[in-house]
């Protein structure tokens, strides 16, 4: 009997981390790489890492429709032209001694430690907007704050406050955590921006194009919001995807627009 329920929490253990999610965020895959990098996640298909300050941030391909993650062109592809096969790691289960000849051990607890959250009261100006203190007591939780400048906004992970800044022609968006179009917040309605570099976006749909300022990124079209890609090191964008530079405009520095 004790044979076979150790059985079942073996194969339960295992059913749980087929399953499993990685963290939301990793502090190690990152290190040392440029912002905006993205790393494959082993042992999964449609997640991958997004490289920001040496910190490495969740995102899903599944996000945008039946897609996986190619690690060769750093986009979210069609599952027929990425071969990736999820093989989740096992951790090893211990040998459990036989309870009718081991006498029970008492495990000793760790003395209780009372944790304190840091409070975020410093207000700046009339609008509300505080001074932002990350919060330590709150791991894997990933939290965002309006900043006074609109085009800004700040991300609190593990006690890290990173600033973040939205692509030109956009402002942050407080209500649903994102940069929009100003016109989205009451606060930043009456900036202005240089229409020669704003990158526009169609309201609906998801979708990539070129980024105008730079050959070796491109954007990707999120129901309106822009967001900026990086090519993996050593290719450029071309049409829909990211190829050897040398087959870009990447290749003719007087083609690149800047």
């Amino acid at each position: 009997m004790y044979r076979g329920i150790k059985v079942l929490v073996i194969l339960s253990l295992i059913c749980m981390s087929v399953n499993a999610v990685p963290p939301d965020y990793d502090e190690a895959t990152c290190i040392g790489i440029e912002d905006g990098i993205l790393r494959q996640i082993t042992g999964y298909c449609t997640y991958y890492y997004f490289c920001e300050a040496e910190i490495g941030y969740l995102e899903d391909c599944k996000a945008y429709g039946d897609f996986q993650f190619d690690a060769t062109t750093g986009t979210c592809e069609p599952p027929e032209y990425v071969n990736c096969v999820e093989e989740p790691e096992y951790p090893e289960y211990p040998e459990y001694p036989d309870p009718e000849t081991q006498a029970p051990v008492q495990p000793t607890l760790p003395p209780a430690v009372q944790t304190t959250a840091i409070a975020i009261t410093t207000p700046l100006d009339s609008n509300g907007i505080t001074d932002v203190v990350c919060p330590t007591n709150r791991p894997g939780e990933i939290l965002f704050f309006e900043s006074l400048n609109c085009t800004e906004y700040y991300i609190c992970a593990n006690g890290v406050k990173l600033t973040m800044k939205c692509i030109d022609g956009f402002v942050f968006n407080p209500d649903d955590k994102q940069c929009d179009h100003p016109v989205y917040n009451p606060r930043c309605s009456n900036l202005s921006f240089d229409p020669n570099r704003n990158v526009k976006c169609n309201r609906h749909g998801f979708y990539t194009a070129p980024y105008p300022l730079d050959c070796t990124k491109y954007v990707f079209c999120a129901e309106g919001i822009p967001i900026i890609q990086q090519c993996p090191i050593g290719t450029g964008w071309h049409i829909d995807r990211c190829i050897a530079k040398k087959h870009t405009l990447c290749a003719d520095p007087a083609k690149v627009r800047y």
